[in-house]
């Protein structure tokens, strides 16, 4: 009884974390950026992942912003590059994503070194709503319609909660096997007891 408990715990937890990851949505942004400033995009893309987030210090600074270029989330950034051969750094995080994302701008003090239009990289137009991959009415009007993300919130919750009474039909189905034991009988005991019995 013990073991098909810890068996339901582990999967009730496994099942949780799996939510929990999922609304923890976040953009990945990848990029170069060479001693001379110049950046070169190397992917935009939504993540069911964790955020990894910048130091917070440095004389860069990358900003998330509304379509209104109101900030919504900002972080200062700095990249190391060798005096010797080395001329560009790699740049990796996987950033908040908020519902109202559509600009993330990078900047060197007050110079604005580059802009990115995030709807260029998620937006496919291709007339389907594909929310997992990140796309919105706000970002991709061609794709999605207006009720569509409540729509797909929706459907998203009704998912896992059909996966989860799945789940708890599979566990109570293995406890009432595992309370099962087969039933001796005293009848065929004694049978079996004669046979084995040497003749005398």
């Amino acid at each position: 009884m013990k073991r098909e408990l810890i068996l339901a715990l582990l999967i009730m937890l496994t099942v949780f974390l799996t939510i929990h990851s999922v609304d923890a949505k976040s953009i990945v942004v990848e990029f170069n950026i060479y001693k001379n400033d110049t950046i070169v995009i190397d992917d935009i893309s939504a993540s069911y992942s964790d955020t990894l987030l910048p130091s917070d210090n440095g004389e860069y600074l990358l900003s998330l912003n509304d379509i209104e270029d109101n900030v919504l989330f900002s972080s200062n950034f700095d990249v190391y590059m060798e005096t010797n051969n080395v001329v560009e750094s790699y740049v990796y995080w996987r950033l908040p994503f908020p519902d109202t994302l559509t600009f993330i701008n990078i900047n060197k003090g007050r110079k604005l070194l580059h802009r990115i239009d995030i709807s260029d990289y998620l937006c496919d137009k291709d007339y389907i709503c594909e929310s997992y991959l990140g796309e919105n009415y706000p970002l991709c009007p061609q794709d999605c319609e207006e009720d569509t993300q409540e729509t797909n919130t929706i459907q998203e919750y009704w998912t896992y909660i059909i996966l989860i009474l799945i789940i708890v039909v599979i566990v109570l189905f293995v406890m009432v096997l595992g309370r099962r034991r087969p039933k001796k009988s005293k009848k065929w005991d004694s049978v079996y007891r004669k046979i084995r019995e040497p003749n005398v």
